[in-house]
């Protein structure tokens, strides 16, 4: 039934969804109040069923309950509760009193070939993963394979929590050599947003040579 998903009509894909509406939530806004339609994506199934409901009578929302990471099978996890949400992460480091699980895994590619959207375009891709930003973006073409036109990510964790793993700058060169560069935010909700998310914009010639 997932494979349904009209790769046309498709605006953003958001890894680390959590319980959809909650105060950093980039995505609800759009979803609400612009009409944007896409893919969430949350390995943690407490979090997922309340994440259904928030987009319980929209159309166009599609739902995966899967980690995205560096491989394809199962990782373990590491979640905490905070407030109604849970925060989660691939590391043990990100948290204090974490608790611990083994979820399915995919990368990022192997996700957008299920949902038939290798190589075509669409608006964002919104990564909140609690430090495996990065490792998701690193092991990830963004030249020809996946192809948002904006990126959006937390930077605040990416390379202190798991070795080998890319630092904030190798992820930066990555993404400048897949054509993207550093923007404002043009959604109209950073004040609601993660002070610490950066978005990138691709470069319209990005794939000429």
């Amino acid at each position: 039934m997932s494979n349904s998903l009209d790769s046309s009509k498709i605006d953003f894909i958001q890894i680390g969804a959590n319980i959809g509406q909650h105060g950093n939530d980039p995505i609800y806004p759009l979803v609400i109040k612009k009409g944007w339609r896409g893919l969430f994506v949350e390995p943690l199934p407490h979090s997922f069923d309340k994440l259904r409901k928030c987009y319980k009578n929209i159309s166009g929302c599609y739902f995966e309950m899967v980690a995205i990471s560096n491989v394809d099978g199962y990782v373990d996890f590491n979640w905490c509760e905070q407030d109604e949400s849970q925060q989660a992460s691939m590391f043990k480091s990100f948290a204090d009193n974490i608790k611990h699980c083994k979820v399915s895994s995919m990368k990022l590619e192997t996700l957008c070939e299920k949902y038939n959207l290798i190589g075509v375009p669409f608006k964002l891709l919104q990564i909140d993963a609690e430090g495996a930003d990065g490792l998701i973006l690193w092991h990830t073409d963004l030249k020809e394979r996946v192809i948002p036109e904006y990126i959006r990510f937390e930077t605040c964790h990416v390379g202190k929590h798991y070795s080998p793993t890319p630092t904030l700058g190798e992820v930066y060169t990555h993404l400048g050599n897949a054509g993207y560069q550093v923007v404002d935010d043009i959604f109209e909700h950073r004040e609601s947003a993660p002070k610490l998310d950066v978005l990138f914009r691709r470069l319209k010639c990005s794939t000429q040579s």
